[in-house]
């Protein structure tokens, strides 16, 4: 259980730090 909960908090944050590359370089152009 927390071993899922730990990987599905990581995917979720891989995904939030994606999402902010996509912005950001959105934000550039």
């Amino acid at each position: 259980d927390v071993d899922f909960n730990s990987e599905s908090t990581r995917r979720k944050n891989k995904q939030k730090e994606i999402v902010d590359l996509h912005n950001s370089l959105k934000k550039t152009v």
